[in-house]
């Protein structure tokens, strides 16, 4: 804040705006992080400080890997 200038950049998920059964305690967690930076976002940038929330598509993972194909497909 002295410099009067930065970023934060967080890490999201798009399960956060798109919930998906079964990831329950994925979502949930996630959109309370973007509603957190926007926040900060908010309260920071009189600052000269930038959050941003970037949310990263599918990512093929053991917890992904029930998932229909064709719905990996679609995604």
């Amino acid at each position: 804040m002295e410099r009067q200038r930065g970023c934060i950049i967080a890490v999201s998920s798009g399960l956060s705006r798109y919930p998906g059964q079964g990831f329950s305690a994925q979502s949930t967690p996630k959109s309370g992080l973007d509603a957190f930076v926007k926040s900060l976002a908010l309260e920071l940038a009189l600052h000269g400080i930038r959050a941003n929330v970037v949310a990263p598509g599918l990512t093929l993972t053991d917890a992904t890997a029930s998932l229909p194909q064709e719905y990996k497909e679609r995604i």
